[in-house]
């Protein structure tokens, strides 16, 4: 009797053991939902961390099983690219660098202070997921040459244009693409296409797909953009009407932005 009376007390400290350990894990602290509502900058870290995972994969190919073979674009291009594309969807991102990596370029960006590598197929059209490809979308905001400008009065702008076919005579040339956001500043600046075409060469179009100056930037060594060329040599002046005016000897134009 005394072993059966033994036994249930040692089976009732048990039980009670059990319920306590549970109660324990119940309220060792908050839950990893928790922390991530007080402390949000634990999902740029856990997401960064899944990325780094998901593209240092050694399977480095399309949704088909293929790897995406388009137009080749540079390191910088496609850098670039992928650069632009996370500052558009509200990422304060900077570029770290590129390197080639077989069919991919591998582009690290920093994000909040971390290093993230991303895979971009060397088109610079896409970067990888585990089962897709995501396309880097752009919305081409520059100035359609049939608009008329209205940064500068209708005068102002003939003075540009003057001044731009000054520049043009003088050897100098801007090669930018339509999806480089420095080169519709740079535009913009001229008071639209019409203003500034008699100087610049558009070597990839806003959905980064080959134009007819294509070939010549690739002659001309062009990897970034914009890259401005006074007979050849490369301008690392201020991208102002009055460097370009001295380095070339034309005036600069009096002009007056509209506010």
């Amino acid at each position: 009797m005394k072993n059966k009376e033994n036994k249930k007390i040692d089976d009732s400290q048990e039980e009670i053991e059990d319920e306590t350990s549970m109660s324990d894990e119940q309220d060792s602290g908050p839950t990893l939902t928790d922390k991530l509502r007080k402390e949000p900058w634990m999902v740029s870290t856990i997401v960064l961390g899944v990325m780094v995972a998901i593209f240092l994969v050694s399977s480095l190919m399309g949704p088909t099983g293929n790897v995406i073979t388009g137009s080749i674009v540079s390191e910088n291009v496609a850098g670039q690219a992928l650069l632009d594309f996370a500052n558009s969807q509200g990422a304060n991102a900077e570029l770290v660098g590129v390197e080639n990596v077989g069919e991919f370029y591998e582009v690290t960006l920093s994000l909040n202070g971390q290093e993230a590598p991303l895979m971009v197929t060397k088109d610079g059209k896409y970067y990888l997921l585990p089962d897709s490809l995501v396309p880097l979308q752009r919305t081409s905001t520059s100035t359609s040459q049939s608009q008329p400008s209205e940064t500068y009065s209708e005068e102002d702008n003939l003075k540009i244009q003057e001044f731009s076919n000054c520049l043009s005579n003088k050897g100098m040339k801007i090669y930018g693409a339509g999806w480089c956001g420095h080169c519709k500043n740079l535009i913009k600046y001229f008071g639209g296409e019409e203003n500034i075409a008699p100087i610049f060469i558009e070597c990839s179009d806003a959905q980064q797909n080959p134009t007819e100056y294509t070939d010549l930037c690739n002659q001309e060594g062009i990897s970034g953009y914009p890259t401005i060329k006074v007979n050849g040599e490369v301008y690392q002046g201020s991208r102002t009407f009055e460097g370009f005016a001295e380095a070339t000897g034309c005036l600069v134009p009096d002009v007056e932005i509209i506010s």
